[in-house]
């Protein structure tokens, strides 16, 4: 139940996103790419949840409770030390007087622009004189900037950084971890991996920038592990939760192909144990989705932002961060 919990919070936090800017962009949200993405969407949100929701039963819940609370001593430690390096991001972020320049140049500005009553689609007119950076605005879907939106909205009165959404991340990251490995690797090895992931000088350092790296890392890990999961006790809902994360990772971040290698990777644990004809409805209704995301913020970008430069790279350019992340120099 607690795993379920969070992830039903981090998906919200996205549907949330996707929600705002279906509102704000009244002609892609009545185009058919943008009506096929929101249905599909909410149908695998709901569908995910009603079948974890149908499993419960109230004794079996009061025994999760009980059990959750039942922690190792040597758990415990570990757990409390990724609580420890998790309170040093927040208080970095806290205490630190700088943004990163890609955070006031895209995501933070396009959150002021937002404010302002301007749509996604406006802003590439912003960029029109400036040869070198014409599609910026658009390089990068709208999750983030809209998460400063309301961050903004929610705590500009008591000053709260931006910065603490990616400590939040962070600790989401690590909970999820615990959460999502504790049954099959065993409490202390899932403990260990949770501190290990926040002390990993790569993913804390990203804690402390308000870039998308962070957030794309927490959606992709998470769906990773529900696929990873439910090809061990083929429960429904991990596999309709993984692939959500997975699909919707775009909207966060668009040019690297992080979601085909994952979607690859699904299909060969198939091949290999020669069940691919048995297990093709799951290879297919991920590659539906991942597609469905794809190829409506390519829409959107081409058609209504009118922004075709930012999808006009050569096979090459998108080749090379796929190539990067099998070989380990993405």
């Amino acid at each position: 139940m607690p795993q379920f919990i969070i992830l039903i919070f981090i998906a919200l936090l996205m549907i949330v996103s996707k929600l705002f800017f279906f509102n704000l962009e009244k002609e892609y949200a009545s185009s058919f790419p943008g009506r096929i993405e929101l249905i599909s969407l909410i149908g695998i949100f709901i569908v995910g949840s009603a079948s974890f929701i149908k499993k419960l039963r109230l004794r079996k819940l009061l025994l999760v409770k009980r059990s959750f609370f039942k922690i190792e001593t040597s758990s415990l430690l570990l757990i409390i030390l990724t609580l420890i390096v998790v309170g040093a991001s927040i208080f970095i972020n806290l205490n630190k007087g700088y943004i990163h320049w890609d955070a006031i140049a895209l995501y933070d500005a396009r959150a002021k622009f937002l404010e302002q009553g301007m749509k996604f689609s406006d802003m590439p007119a912003l960029s029109k004189f400036d040869n070198l950076n014409k599609y910026y605005y658009l390089l990068y879907p709208p999750y983030t900037s809209v998460i400063h939106y309301y961050w903004d909205s929610a705590f500009n009165v008591s000053k709260l950084p931006v910065g603490l959404f990616y400590s939040l991340n962070l600790f989401l990251l690590v909970f999820g971890v615990f959460l999502l490995t504790r049954k099959t690797v065993g409490e202390k090895t899932a403990a260990f991996l949770s501190l290990l992931t926040a002390s990993n000088n790569i993913i804390f350092l990203i804690s402390v920038n308000e870039y998308t790296n962070l957030p794309y890392t927490l959606y992709l890990v998470l769906g990773i592990f529900l696929l990873f999961n439910y090809l061990q006790k083929e429960r429904l809902w991990e596999l309709l939760f993984g692939i959500f994360f997975i699909s919707t990772s775009i909207w966060i971040r668009f040019l690297e192909p992080i979601w085909f290698v994952i979607f690859l990777s699904f299909v060969l644990v198939f091949l290999f144990e020669k069940a691919l004809k048995s297990k093709i409805f799951p290879v297919i209704l991920m590659l539906v989705f991942c597609l469905i995301e794809y190829f409506s913020w390519s829409y959107f970008v081409a058609v209504i932002g009118k922004n075709p430069s930012v999808l006009n790279f050569s096979l090459i350019a998108l080749i090379e961060p796929l190539l990067g992340f099998l070989t380990g120099r993405g």
